[in-house]
């Protein structure tokens, strides 16, 4: 007879991987890729070393999946901005915003998030998720443009301009966190600045 697992196992095998990849971030939250450590992250996550390999055929698919764990929750939120009502130039500021102001807030994560080096499998997964994290912001421009709200004639080729900013503008100051809050906030309204400059509102048509 074939073994079927009950839902108390699966739900028990999700937690411990979750667990797992929650220890896998807190280390790169602490010291980057190179604090990643099988023996580290099993003690974190409390369980032998060798269980790790149940759940992760070896290390680069552990930091990959990490990676996609975390960078999935970030998706999430800009999706639901996305989402949201309201015109679109006030639901992409949003966007920014908040993206900015969530990794400004746990700066060497988020540094090892979008830009330091690692392994080769993180890499494709950075590569990935570069891509659904465009299409969000494509979204809005979409909707701008059907709305009449926005003149974009080439809305992937935008999206792509304001996330590469956001990678590039953010990538000095996490590796040397702003010092106090005022500043940071300077920093993201020009950084919203910036990416809100290069749009063209459709202008409004004067009444006859």
């Amino acid at each position: 007879m074939a073994y079927h697992k009950t839902d108390r196992v699966i739900a028990k095998s999700q937690e411990t991987r979750e667990r797992i990849l929650q220890a896998v971030q807190q280390l790169i939250a602490e010291g980057g890729w190179r604090a990643v450590q099988v023996a580290t992250v099993a003690e974190i996550a409390g369980v032998a070393t060798g269980s790790i390999y149940r759940y992760f055929p070896d290390k680069g698919d552990l930091m990959a999946q990490a990676y996609g764990y975390h960078t999935g929750h970030e998706t999430d939120v800009v999706a639901a901005i996305a989402d949201s009502d309201g015109p679109a130039l006030a639901r992409l500021e949003a966007a920014i915003r908040t993206f900015a102001q969530r990794a400004l807030r746990g700066p060497r994560l988020a540094y090892a998030m979008l830009a330091e080096p690692s392994d080769t499998q993180v890499e494709a997964a950075r590569l990935e998720h570069h891509a659904r994290f465009i299409a969000q912001f494509k979204r809005i421009l979409d909707n701008g443009v059907a709305q009449g709200e926005l003149q974009c004639a080439h809305t992937g080729l935008t999206a792509t301009c304001i996330v590469g900013a956001l990678r590039e503008a953010l990538s000095g100051p996490l590796c040397e966190p702003v010092a106090d809050a005022p500043a940071a906030g300077e920093l993201i309204n020009a950084l919203c600045a910036f990416c809100m400059g290069a749009l063209r509102p459709t202008p409004s048509r004067k009444p006859r």
